[in-house]
């Protein structure tokens, strides 16, 4: 199951796995999809590297992506005692400003 339940407080909390988040930032692809469309789904990165051309997306950027009935799992849980800001997205732009490159990166 991608999105798990856990106990914390008396209460349930989602927890996400590495490979939900992985098969959500799987729709961005290297050498196809471009920085206009990267913000367009996403936003703004969190921080930008080396005047643009590395970005990288911290907290729940991936639900931006997730379906509507996982979006909704987690509007009402403050997403901060989760593990759900724990995944991060590192992308790299090649000239022309396609994507290069991306991971998830767990930092934790």
């Amino acid at each position: 199951m991608a999105v798990l339940c856990g106990m914390l407080a008396g209460g349930c909390v989602p927890s996400v796995s590495r490979d939900y988040v992985q098969s959500l930032a799987a729709s961005i692809q290297d050498g196809r999809t471009t920085k206009a469309e990267l913000q367009a789904r996403l936003g703004p990165p969190s921080r930008e590297y080396i005047r643009g051309k590395v970005w990288t997306y911290s907290g729940a950027w991936w639900l931006l992506l997730a379906d509507d009935a996982v979006r909704q799992q987690f509007a009402t849980v403050i997403l901060e005692n989760t593990d759900a800001v724990r995944y991060h997205l590192v992308v790299v732009f090649a000239d022309g400003d396609v994507v290069r490159i991306h991971r998830v990166v767990n930092l934790r």
